[in-house]
C-alpha cells in the first residue's frame, strides 16, 4: 500500500467562504423586500486561481434591472479577499470572514445604496400598479 505524504488533510468545514456570506445577504434582501427586489450573486473565474463574485440587486418588475452593489475577489485560499465598493470604486482587503462582513456592512449601509433600494422599490411598486 502506498504511503500518504499529505499528512492530515484540512476539511475546511469551519471556513465560511465569501460566496456563502454574499448569498446569505442576497437571500436576506429578497426576504426583507418580500421579493420586490431580489438579491443575486454572480460569480466568475477571473484567472486560473482567482474568483470574482458580485452582489446584485435585481428589480423583476423593471425588466430585470440589475444594480451591482459590491464585488469580492479571492484566490483559492479564500482569504484574504478584496472587497470593492463599486459606487466609490474603492477596494479594501478582508483578512477573514469577520473583516469581510464588516466591509460589506460598511458598503450596504451607505446612503447611495439605501437611495438605490428606495428608488427601485418605488419604481417596482409603480410598475406593478400599472400592470393591474
Amino acid at each position: 500500500m502506498s504511503e500518504s505524504l499529505w499528512g492530515k488533510l484540512p476539511t475546511g468545514e469551519n471556513l465560511r467562504t465569501p460566496i456563502f456570506v454574499l448569498r446569505e445577504q442576497a437571500e436576506i434582501l429578497t426576504k426583507a423586500t418580500e421579493g420586490v427586489l431580489v438579491g443575486r450573486v454572480q460569480s466568475q473565474q477571473r484567472t486560473e486561481v482567482s474568483l470574482l463574485h458580485q452582489l446584485q440587486i435585481v428589480a423583476p418588475a423593471l425588466n430585470q434591472y440589475v444594480y451591482t452593489v459590491l464585488a469580492v475577489s479571492h484566490s483559492v485560499m479564500v482569504y484574504p479577499a478584496s472587497v470593492t465598493d463599486l459606487g466609490k470604486n474603492l477596494t479594501r482587503t478582508a483578512r477573514d470572514e469577520d473583516e469581510l462582513k464588516l466591509l460589506m456592512k460598511d458598503i450596504l449601509t451607505l446612503e447611495p445604496v439605501r437611495k438605490a433600494i428606495a428608488g427601485l422599490m418605488a419604481q417596482s411598486r409603480d410598475a406593478a400598479m400599472r400592470k393591474s
